[in-house]
Formats: structure tokens, C-alpha cells, sequence
């Protein structure tokens, strides 16, 4: 698990650093809006770094046939965010896109209470997925929040993984953990780059 962990922290942290370069000699920043709380311009693409270093790590580490449906729809939510990062599409887009994220997940059997019948299970389904992916994306405004959140999270349902011997599990919520955690580094106040909607819709 440490080694695992540190895999990932270190990609995280390396692909983070070379987008901020990235940023710099391209010019690329945030533009600055009155729903952020920084008050100069910041680099952008930081969920790139995220996603990269999650898959990279699982490649090496994690059985694919076992977890490929978590790992394929986590990376449809981050191309989706991706794609809003560099051309700002419209929330209603992004919500029917989540929705249809969430119906595909059910009916690979992700769901949010399965012993449930299918006409609550479904909207339960749908709302928990767009609540959770908003939630982290809305909180994604001050610097550190949401990579901080979503660390502290993944990282009680790490402990509580472990305790139910879902010791395959563990190795994602540790990967996702060691991935926030090396891009934190740099957006810790005053932030050099934001993950943008490519990180927190792939986070959430």
C-alpha cells in the first residue's frame, strides 16, 4: 500500500509540476471570476495531472478486468470536465451527460442501494452521482478544498475498505489518495494551478 501510495503521490506531483511549466511558457491561466477567491491569474489543467497519475498507477498495480467499469466511467466523467476546461460548455450539457454517466452505471450494477426497487433505485442512482460530482466541483473554488475534501474522504473509506477485508478496493482509494495529495502541493494558498472541471468531475 505505501508503495502503491507513493507511486501515485510522486507521478501526481511530477505531471503537476511540468503543467504549471506547461501554463507558463504557453501562457495559459484561469480566467479571474467572482466565484473564485484568488485575486491573480492561475494555471489551469491541474486535473489532468490527477487522472494521469490515478491511471498510470492503476495500470501497474490494479487488475483492470476487475475494476474496468470504475476506471472507464471515471475517466468519461474526466473527459467531459476536460472538455468544459477548454471550451466552456454549457451546465446543461454537463448535467445530461452526468445523468446518462449515472444510467450507465446502473446498469452495470453501480448503484446506490441495489436491494432497493428499480423506480427508487434509479432516480436515487442519478441524484447520487450529479449531487457528489457538483458538490466536489462547486467546492473547487477555494484553493485546496476540493483535492483536501476528497484526500480526507478517500481516505476514512480507505480505513473502512481494509476493515471489511476489501483489500482490491483499497488499492484504488490509496492511488486516488496519493494522487490529490501530489497535486495539493501546488494548490495549497496561493495556489499555482486550479484542477478545474477535468479534476473535479473525475474526483467527484
Amino acid at each position: 500500500y505505501i508503495f502503491i501510495f507513493f507511486t501515485s503521490f510522486f507521478t501526481s506531483l511530477v505531471m503537476t509540476y511540468g503543467i504549471i511549466q506547461f501554463n507558463k511558457r504557453n501562457n495559459i491561466k484561469e480566467k479571474l471570476r467572482i466565484d473564485r477567491w484568488h485575486k491573480h491569474s492561475v494555471g489551469k489543467y491541474g486535473g489532468v495531472a490527477i487522472w494521469f497519475s490515478f491511471l498510470i498507477t492503476n495500470v501497474i498495480f490494479v487488475n483492470f478486468e476487475a475494476y474496468q467499469i470504475i476506471l472507464i466511467f471515471s475517466t468519461m466523467s474526466f473527459f467531459i470536465g476536460l472538455v468544459d476546461d477548454i471550451f466552456d460548455i454549457k451546465p446543461q450539457f454537463k448535467m445530461l451527460y452526468v445523468i446518462l454517466l449515472a444510467i450507465g452505471c446502473f446498469y452495470f450494477e453501480i448503484k446506490f442501494m441495489p436491494s432497493l426497487p428499480v423506480y427508487i433505485n434509479l432516480p436515487l442512482t442519478i441524484f447520487w452521482f450529479a449531487g457528489i460530482i457538483n458538490a466536489v466541483n462547486l467546492i473547487d473554488n477555494l484553493d485546496g478544498l476540493s483535492s483536501g475534501i476528497s484526500a480526507i474522504a478517500l481516505i476514512i473509506i480507505s480505513f473502512y475498505l481494509f476493515t471489511i477485508g476489501n483489500y482490491e478496493m483499497v488499492n484504488l482509494a490509496i492511488i486516488l489518495v496519493g494522487s490529490c495529495l501530489g497535486f495539493i502541493i501546488f494548490n495549497f494558498p496561493p495556489a499555482k494551478i486550479f484542477m478545474g472541471d477535468s479534476g473535479s468531475f473525475f474526483l467527484g
